[in-house]
This record gives structure tokens, C-alpha cells and sequence, in this order.
């Protein structure tokens, strides 16, 4: 899990701006990666091994893909946040 909660990081130094508040500030990587995992369990989109711990991703989670629009990075870097470029 370590690793998801590794890339929830990433995600939310890249991308944070347009979380909501509770993701955004009041919420660790740790908190997200764990609500993530039980939603794609629920979803049949994924699983974790009970011996291992494993989360194992299944082929409908690892398609779905999502983009900010061009504009929320436009609006971002007007701000002087130059991290936040496409």
C-alpha cells in the first residue's frame, strides 16, 4: 500500500489545487490511499491479498483516466505556480 500511498502524494502535490478542501488539506496521502483501495474494492476494480497485503489492480481501474482541462493549469501557473504545468 505503501507505494499507493506514494503516488496519492504525487498526485496531490501536482493536482491538489483542485481538490476539495477536505482531500486537499484535511485529509493525509495515507487516509486517501486507504478510502481509494476500499471504493475500487467496491467497485470490483480492484483487491488486496490477504497474505501479502498486495493491492492488485484490475484491467477496468488501470484504463480509467482523467485530465484537468487546459485552463486549470492555465489559472494555476497565473498564480505563479509553476509546478502545476501540464
Amino acid at each position: 500500500m505503501y507505494e499507493i500511498e506514494q503516488r496519492v502524494q504525487a498526485c496531490k502535490a501536482l493536482y491538489g489545487a483542485g481538490w476539495s478542501k477536505q482531500y486537499r488539506t484535511d485529509t493525509s496521502a495515507q487516509e486517501i490511499a486507504r478510502e481509494l483501495i476500499a471504493l475500487w474494492k467496491e467497485w470490483k476494480m480492484a483487491d488486496v491479498d490477504e497474505e501479502t497485503g498486495m493491492v492488485i489492480l484490475y484491467p477496468h481501474l488501470v484504463r480509467t483516466i482523467g485530465r484537468y482541462p487546459r485552463e486549470f493549469f492555465v489559472r494555476e501557473d497565473e498564480r505563479g505556480n509553476d509546478e502545476y504545468e501540464a
